[in-house]
């Protein structure tokens, strides 16, 4: 993945969005302000499968463990600090 890509937050928080909605299988139009758990009901299949929504949509591994584990709840991770996430992991040589 390209260093052009991360430093493009707009197309990061679109295909991100998008990857989003994917999971949820249902018409939803995701923010970046919405919550994973809490706006939008996650569980922890929903987010094993937002990893693979994510290889996807960006080509390549996308590992949520250390982002999941970044905050004391995880209830309150929200679809902007996903994004800011898998901005670090674009860097090349980076992608985690």
């Amino acid at each position: 993945m390209t260093n052009t890509l991360a430093n493009n937050r707009s197309e990061l928080s679109l295909r991100t969005c998008r990857a989003v909605a994917h999971v949820l299988d249902v018409p939803v139009e995701v923010h970046p302000r919405h919550r994973l758990v809490r706006d939008l009901g996650f569980d922890s299949l929903r987010m094993a499968t937002l990893g693979l929504s994510l290889e996807e949509a960006f080509g390549c591994t996308i590992l949520l463990s250390d982002w999941i584990a970044s905050v004391d709840d995880p209830a309150t991770l929200t679809v902007e600090s996903l994004v800011g996430f898998i901005a670090d992991r674009l860097v090349p040589g980076q992608a985690a």
